[in-house]
């Protein structure tokens, strides 16, 4: 009989929003991976910087997007977007709304149950 590992899935899954104080300051889905990038060299160094980080996708309008990284980078990535003051010397605000190890939950909002 076949047995079975039960681990921690590889990946986490971030859902972000990107608030600058000029309202006019738009990101697209490249320039939210260098501000992550830069939030996580800001706060850990070149260490930190080596997190893996992908964009699953990004509104623009609405300046939110879909974030992956591994279970290890999950907390760091959050700090350094949580604590980052300012990109490309622009003020800035980064929110996690949501965050879990599996994609699907992302899709629905935690208070309502309905598709968000």
């Amino acid at each position: 009989m076949p047995k079975f590992n039960v681990s921690a899935l590889p990946s986490y899954y971030l859902r972000v929003h990107i608030e600058f104080t000029d309202k006019d300051v738009r990101l697209d889905a490249t320039q939210l991976r260098t501000l992550c990038t830069a939030a996580l060299t800001k706060l850990f160094g070149q260490i930190g910087a080596a997190a893996q980080v992908d964009v699953l996708g990004f509104d623009p309008a609405s300046s939110e997007g879909v974030l992956r990284t591994t279970l290890r980078d999950a907390v760091r990535l959050q700090s350094a977007l949580t604590l980052l003051p300012a990109y490309l010397d622009k003020p800035v605000r980064a929110v996690v709304r949501q965050q879990s190890s599996h994609l699907m939950d992302l899709a629905l909002t935690s208070r309502a149950g309905l598709l968000g």
